[in-house]
């Protein structure tokens, strides 16, 4: 059973430029898009992306304790996937026991991916054609300066 709700890892009010779905409680304590067949998603990964919005919620160093407490997940589960991020360069420890925190990495990776997003091709040609095609703007008025 979902129920709505707001958890501490849930995306920030929607606004114009970035509308955010209803979030729904899912078994486990993950928060998910309303409307998103359950069955058809991958736990882990469903984990992996509520690390990072858990993150962006509360922008500072987690112990693995309190990632497993935030996202209700076992502890051994978050050490697998904290220690995946670390090795791969997501995640780096503060101090020994001082906590994690994301690197840099994710964000540069996701700067060139949107660098690239094919959409702003297809907004300049849909812009283009619509200029071309647009009847040009008559005017019979006529501005006289005043002196």
């Amino acid at each position: 059973m979902f129920t709505t709700t707001r958890s501490a890892f849930a995306p920030r009010a929607a606004t114009a430029l970035h509308p955010g779905p209803a979030l729904v409680q899912a078994d486990g304590g993950l928060s998910v898009p309303a409307g998103i067949d359950m069955s058809m998603l991958v736990k882990q990964i469903d984990v992996l992306l509520a690390l990072f919005e858990l993150f962006r919620a509360t922008p500072q160093p987690m112990t693995l304790t309190r990632l497993s407490e935030g996202l209700r997940q076992p502890k051994s589960n978050m050490s697998n996937i904290v220690e995946t991020l670390r090795r791969r360069g997501y995640l780096y420890e503060v101090a020994r026991r001082g906590g994690f925190y994301p690197s840099r990495r994710m964000f540069d990776l996701m700067r060139e991916i949107v660098a690239a997003d094919p959409i702003v091709e297809l907004f300049i040609a849909i812009c283009s054609r619509w200029r071309r095609t647009a009847a040009k703007p008559r005017c019979s008025a006529r501005w006289t300066p005043t002196a």
